[in-house]
């Protein structure tokens, strides 16, 4: 295999394609493949002996922390499927945990670790949701738009995925009964929208039109 490390992105975009597509029977042998492909990985860099400075040891820490924190999310999930919602809450806070034992530098914050960590929020919010608990959810989902929000010049403030994300927290707001909060949501996105487009070349927006 040329490439394992692309081999294994590759296997991890399956599980979402899969999912979405209720190809479910498949997803336990594929974080199975998953884990087998990560142990193989750290197997070779800890044979290798890397003579090079600190950037590449940097660049495999923070993927080797996305991959730990990918495939529990994943983990999670196939708990979430048999309804297990208690141990899947643990495995994605275990993920969180991961995710944040590695401090996300706003300079140098790359577009896959911070989508991941905001995303695992997100997650971690819909299990709640399953729980019944539209607080926690709401909670959740606040700093899953705030990791965002925090890192917008990676242009994750305009993505699909925070759209979702405040049509869930607007969900979840209904259900606490705080109206007044869930009514401020579309005008948040909307400013988020406007701000973006007023930050873009001119260029870009005459293209666009």
């Amino acid at each position: 295999m040329d490439s394992p490390e692309y081999f294994l992105l590759f296997l991890q975009d399956m599980f979402p394609y899969l999912e979405k597509y209720l190809v479910t029977d498949y997803l336990p042998k594929l974080v199975d493949r998953i884990e087998y492909m990560m142990n193989q990985l750290e197997q070779v860099e800890k044979s290798c002996k890397i003579n090079d400075a600190n950037s590449s040891v940097s660049e495999h820490s923070n993927s080797n922390v996305c991959n730990r924190a990918l495939l529990l999310d994943y983990k999670a999930e196939l708990l979430v499927m048999k309804k297990d919602y208690k141990t899947a809450l643990k495995k994605r806070q275990k993920a969180i945990n991961i995710m944040e034992s590695t401090p996300l530098d706003s300079e140098k914050a790359d577009l896959r670790t911070v989508n991941l960590f905001s995303n695992l929020y997100n997650n971690l919010s819909n299990i709640y949701v399953l729980m019944k608990n539209p607080s926690d959810a709401a909670t959740a989902l606040e700093k899953a738009i705030s990791i965002r929000s925090q890192h917008s010049k990676l242009g994750l403030t305009e993505s699909h995925d925070l759209l979702q994300q405040l049509i869930n927290l607007t969900n979840m707001l209904i259900l606490a009964k705080n109206y007044d909060m869930a009514a401020q949501i579309p005008t948040l996105y909307e400013n988020t929208v406007l701000e973006h487009e007023a930050h873009r070349p001119l260029t870009m927006v005459s293209a666009s039109l």
